[in-house]
């Protein structure tokens, strides 16, 4: 951040303080937080980054999926990158004393809060889709069926995020891409902090049969909806089935 926005980012901190001082008269109050407004409004700045730069590494979380099984759902161990790169946070796959694996995103509050909709949304999603293709087929392997299909559904829908990301990237401003780099640093600083170090594993050589084909398909129904800007008073992200 440069020292002329760190500047510009106190003022209107200290307007905002004013408006919601007690002792501030009412008028005071009213136009002070009339100018930190236009200040925001004019210098494109949002409430997130006022809420990073006031606190430093204060709301930054870590937070596990609760998907329900011992072994992480084939559908989000393959849609895991795509959510993460479109919520500005970092995921790992974490194992616990019973050997549980568990799919871990840190980030600020809001974005983990996405993350975790996401994940959840995303697997409901893909064992509907797999009921439905199911329903009144025969498999000659129905484990490497239902394996393949949701791995081709994951696969797609990580796919489909990255390109909403990078639609969000491209609509963004300078200030907007300044907060990204300044959100990695206080999920570096937390990560280092609790003593966590993210390795990327192996690739093991995975056998699917066409049903992977029929997954990505289910994952192109899936409606997937954002604004394209940084504003998160705005509506958020949407995600249903198309009928």
């Amino acid at each position: 951040m440069t020292p002329e926005r760190q500047t510009l980012i106190e003022r209107i901190r200290a307007m905002q303080a004013k408006a919601e001082n007690e002792a501030s008269t009412e008028a005071e109050a009213m136009q002070a937080a009339a100018m930190a407004a236009r200040l925001m409004s004019k210098h494109e700045v949002t409430d997130e980054e006022l809420s990073i730069i006031e606190a430093g590494g204060y709301g930054i979380q870590m937070q596990r999926v609760n998907h329900g099984t011992k072994r992480m759902h084939f559908s989000l161990k393959y849609a895991a990158h795509g959510i993460e790169v479109l919520t500005e946070t970092r995921g790992y796959v974490g194992t616990n004393w019973s050997d549980e694996q568990r799919l871990v995103f840190t980030g600020l509050d809001s974005d983990v809060e996405m993350a975790i909709y996401l994940s959840l949304v995303i697997k409901g999603a893909a064992d509907r889709a797999w009921k439905a293709h199911a329903t009144g087929r025969i498999f000659s392997n129905r484990t490497r069926s239902r394996k393949s299909f949701l791995i081709g559904f994951g696969w797609r829908i990580k796919e489909r995020l990255i390109e909403l990301a990078q639609e969000r990237k491209e609509a963004r401003s300078t200030s907007g891409t300044a907060l990204v780099v300044r959100k990695d640093a206080l999920i570096e600083a937390h990560l280092a902090e609790q003593e966590v170090d993210i390795k990327s594993s192996r690739s093991r050589k995975t056998t699917i049969d066409g049903n992977y084909d029929h997954g990505a398909s289910a994952a192109n129904d899936l409606n997937l909806s954002r604004p394209l800007g940084d504003d998160r008073t705005s509506e958020p992200m949407r995600l249903e089935a198309s009928t």
